[in-house]
């Protein structure tokens, strides 16, 4: 979407952001950093997870600053405290999944520390999708 404000023309942009874990950490604090300062700019964030404890979690997850949605829940995120890693790409791609099938076109997806997810997302033709952990994001261009 594009406005006109004084003169100048910027953009507004529904951006997508899929974590593995929204919790208390460090990865999850430079997260919400991320989608308040793309919110503060006028974008639409939406924050993709398979964990988020409402009870546990940064105030900016729960009080509507960027919607948060969970899949996956049901997902295991370890085999007998081993097999950390592999739960965690197989929650990623169903999370991949579930936004690629039922939801409308984000121009742009970032996706955090979990990079075998970018193929299935780039199925979505209409997205940028931006592999990366965070912290470069915060730039002039994205925001």
């Amino acid at each position: 979407m594009r406005e006109k404000g004084n003169g100048k023309e910027s953009s507004k942009l529904n951006i997508s952001i899929i974590h593995p874990d929204l919790g208390i950490g460090g990865a999850e604090r430079l997260i919400v950093d991320v989608a308040a300062k793309l919110s503060s700019h006028g974008h639409n964030v939406h924050v993709f997870t398979a964990y988020h404890d409402r009870t546990h979690c940064f105030e900016q997850t729960v009080n509507g600053t960027s919607p948060v949605t969970v899949y996956g829940t049901f997902l295991p995120r370890h085999i007998f405290y081993r097999f950390h890693a592999v739960c965690t790409y197989v929650r990623c791609l169903f999370i991949a999944l579930c936004v690629v099938l039922s939801w409308p076109s984000f121009e742009v997806i970032l996706t955090d520390q979990v990079s075998v997810i970018v193929p299935l997302l780039k199925a979505k033709k209409s997205s940028k999708v931006i592999p990366s952990s965070l912290p470069h994001l915060t730039g002039p261009s994205i925001c």
